[in-house]
């Protein structure tokens, strides 16, 4: 899928264009977005009479997804099918049948009839955590580390994208324990950065601060970085 070009600029500054349009999504999200416009257009050349994919009808996008639901696709599949069109048909300033009433009816017909309530996994709680860390040899600098892991992302709610993207400098010590950066995170795409308080614990095994110490310690004193 081609993203926003930048008609009329010289060829540096045209590519830098390209280049932001681009970071607007993920290259995994611009990856998907191309494989189902893929499956979008293969089903349309593949009709009896071949339809068009972009500009397409508001009655094919409608079909469309009609027999991706019919097919058992997920209804999670089908709206990102759906975002893909839509995205495709503002890059090529075309009208988006995506919004339009027929389509609107059709997706909000599946959701009703075929949407599922998302399976919640059981959250980790500190007595869990606790049989977790207690199993980690303190003698093994592998397991120093998942301990520190462990408990930093625990006591932070971080996610596991925010956890390994962290470095040893957005780990600073303060007289109450720790504040953690975190640089971005799923819910942060413009990269505007927080700052979470990590106080200790009242149970050593599972504090994280000592955890986290612990862990610098180990690490500096096998000749390992700890970032």
């Amino acid at each position: 899928m081609a993203v926003p070009g930048a008609v009329g600029l010289d060829g540096p500054l045209a590519g830098r264009v390209g280049d932001y349009a681009r970071a607007s999504r993920s290259a995994a999200t611009w990856r998907a977005y191309d494989a189902d416009l893929r499956h979008f257009r293969s089903w349309c050349e593949g009709r009896p009479v071949p339809l068009v994919a972009v500009p397409a009808s508001a009655v094919t996008v409608a079909g469309y997804i009609t027999e991706l639901a019919d097919a058992g696709y997920a209804p999670s599949t089908i709206r990102r099918r759906l975002a893909a069109i839509s995205v495709a048909h503002q890059l090529a300033h075309a009208e988006n049948p995506t919004g339009s009433a027929e389509v609107s009816a059709v997706w909000n017909g599946i959701r009703r009839s075929r949407g599922v309530r998302p399976a919640r996994k059981a959250a980790l709680d500190t007595t869990l955590l606790s049989r977790v860390v207690s199993g980690l040899d303190d003698s093994q600098l592998a397991d120093v580390r998942d301990r520190a892991l462990l408990l930093v992302g625990f006591a932070g709610c971080l996610r596991r994208s925010e956890l390994v993207g962290l470095d040893t400098a957005d780990l600073v010590e303060t007289d109450d324990g720790l504040v953690v950066t975190v640089r971005r995170s799923k819910t942060d795409q413009e990269s505007a950065g927080a700052q979470v308080g990590l106080a200790y614990g009242s149970y050593r095994p599972t504090c994280p601060v000592r955890a986290w110490r612990g862990w610098v310690a180990a690490a500096a004193a096998a000749g390992t970085p700890s970032a």
